[in-house]
Formats: structure tokens, sequence, C-alpha cells
């Protein structure tokens, strides 16, 4: 019921965050074609089957302030949302997409597998900041995130991957 008339019907959110200033965040995954992106957002049209999308609402949750697509040619979803002190978003999910975007300092530039993704978005929906696929051989989903102090995020999630990538000295 929250959602403007111009989301309604297009969108399902599976996360929110709420900044400081009043404005909302959401996140989620759309099927639509004319899923309604701001010009200057960092993917302005679909490009596969199910999109992940991000988008910021103002404080009377009426109008847009940004909103963007996230996605490859394939399926992608978005699960988990967190926002830093900056105001920059942090996006979780699951993607099959090989060419869902990721940044050259990537963790992991190639899929393998349905894996889960973290992407980080500026503050006004227009970069991304690093994105990188998260996964082993299997399938992976990322079901939740925070980001601490130091702007890390950390990820929950499930795999079925015996080769999942994890630091031994934790």
């Amino acid at each position: 019921r929250f959602l403007p008339a111009c989301l309604r019907g297009l969108a399902l959110v599976s996360a929110l965050a709420l900044s400081p200033n009043g404005s909302v965040t959401v996140a989620g995954t759309t099927r639509s074609r004319n899923f309604p992106v701001t010009p200057d957002g960092f993917q302005t049209q679909p490009r596969g089957g199910r999109e992940a999308f991000l988008a910021r609402l103002d404080g009377s949750v009426q109008d847009l302030v940004f909103a963007t697509l996230l996605g490859g040619s394939e399926d992608d979803q978005a699960h988990a949302l967190a926002l830093d002190a900056e105001g920059c978003a942090y996006v979780a999910g699951r993607t099959l997409s090989s060419d869902f975007p990721s940044t050259l300092a990537a963790f992991d530039r190639q899929r393998c597998g349905a894996d889960a993704f973290v992407t980080k978005v500026s503050g006004r929906g227009r970069t991304l900041l690093y994105s990188t696929f998260l996964g082993g051989s299997g399938a992976e989903d990322a079901r939740s995130l925070v980001v601490d102090g130091a702007g890390r995020a950390v990820v929950v999630g499930w795999t079925q991957s015996l080769d999942f990538p994890f630091d031994p000295g934790v």
C-alpha cells in the first residue's frame, strides 16, 4: 500500500531501508518492461527476464528520488538492502545472468551456476561503486545483509556449492 502509484503492480519489494532524512529505499524484483526508472539511473533498460531494482522515495513516499534496474540477460532478484552513512545502497540477491554488472575490482567477476551478488550503488542511484558475484559451482542466494561502521557488507544466505569461497582463518 505504501508504494507510489508509479510502482504499484510492477514490482515485488523484498527489502526496505529508512534513511535519517526520512527517505525510503526499496529493492526487489520486476518483470515489467516499463518499470519507472529515472533517466540518470545506473541501468535504465531491462535486459532479461526478471530484473532486480533499487528505488528511493522521498519522505512523503509519493515521489521517486531515483529508480534503477540491476540485471543482466537472465533472471535477477534482489532480496536484501542496507544503507551506509553516506546514503549509498548495498543490494544483495541472486542472479542467473553471466552478464550481471560487475566492477573491475570485484571479488568474483564470473558467474558459475546461480550465484549470489553483492552490489553497492551511489546515493543518487547513478553509479555502481562495486558489484561482485559470490558463489561456487552450485547455486547460491544472498538473503540478508548489514553494513558495518567501516562500510563493509556482511552477507547471509545459502549455498549448495562444495567449493564456495571461504576464509579458513575465520
